[in-house]
Order: structure tokens, then C-alpha cells, then sequence
């Protein structure tokens, strides 16, 4: 499976972009759709205060870490649950988002109703509920 269209707008819309480097709630530098240091393997880079990235950076940088690092993730459990499309888009925006979804899934031993139960405990960030991580 590949990374859709449909997928992507999802990601950017809940991601939104930034150009230029922030820390996020707890403090994790970020820059364009959400990259971060986790992601240096893919990036090359060290994101640091004031760096600053250009639109098509950031949009080459989404992808490259979709199709090279998350979508490999979520795709590792295709084998049992053949996700279809929007399956397999809301699960990338979750990996992407959460860096994973072994726990998610309990490393592929929850069945789809305990995953779709389990998702909604994932809104949380540093402790704390966050409305933008409860609407993801």
C-alpha cells in the first residue's frame, strides 16, 4: 500500500506546517509537519531553535518519513487486519503522530473493536488531554 492523497491532506490538516522550528507541549523541538530529531535518520538534521525550512522541505520531509519510517509501521500488521484506505490513512496519521502503533494494536494480538477502544485513550500529551489530539 502506498501513502494516498487522501492520507496526506490528513496528516497536513491535523499536523499543520511551520516553517520554522518550535517546541511543541512538552518541549519537543518541531518543525513543518511535525518533524522532528526522531526523524533526523531521514532528515539529515538537527532540529534546532530558529532553523527554518521551506515549504517544499517540509513537504519532502512528510513524505519521506511516511513512506520510509511510519507507513512500514502500520503496514507490519496488514498481514492480520488488511486494512482498507481510510483504515490504513487513519492509522499512518496516528503512527506519525504517536511514532507507533505496536502498543495500539498490543502488537498485533487486539482485535479491531479493542483497537478502536484503545485510540481513543491516546490523547494525551505530557499528561494532559489535549482537544486537538482527542479530534485526531
Amino acid at each position: 500500500m502506498k501513502i494516498t492523497q487522501t492520507g496526506l491532506q490528513l496528516i497536513k490538516e491535523f499536523e499543520g506546517c511551520h516553517l520554522k522550528a518550535y517546541q511543541d507541549v512538552v518541549g519537543v523541538w518541531t518543525i513543518g509537519y511535525g518533524v522532528t530529531n526522531a526523524d533526523k535518520s531521514i532528515t539529515g538534521k538537527t532540529i534546532t531553535k530558529g532553523m527554518t525550512i521551506s515549504q517544499a522541505t517540509a513537504d519532502t520531509w512528510l513524505r519521506e518519513c511516511l513512506e520510509k519510517k511510519y507507513l512500514p509501521l502500520v503496514m507490519k500488521y496488514d498481514y492480520k487486519y488488511h486494512w482498507n484506505e481510510n483504515e490504513a490513512n487513519a492509522l499512518l496519521s496516528f503512527c506519525y503522530n504517536i511514532g507507533s502503533i505496536k502498543q495500539l494494536t498490543a502488537d498485533g494480538t487486539r482485535t479491531r473493536a479493542e483497537i478502536a477502544s484503545a485510540i481513543l485513550k491516546y490523547n494525551k500529551a505530557g499528561g494532559k488531554v489535549y482537544a486537538g489530539l482527542t479530534r485526531r
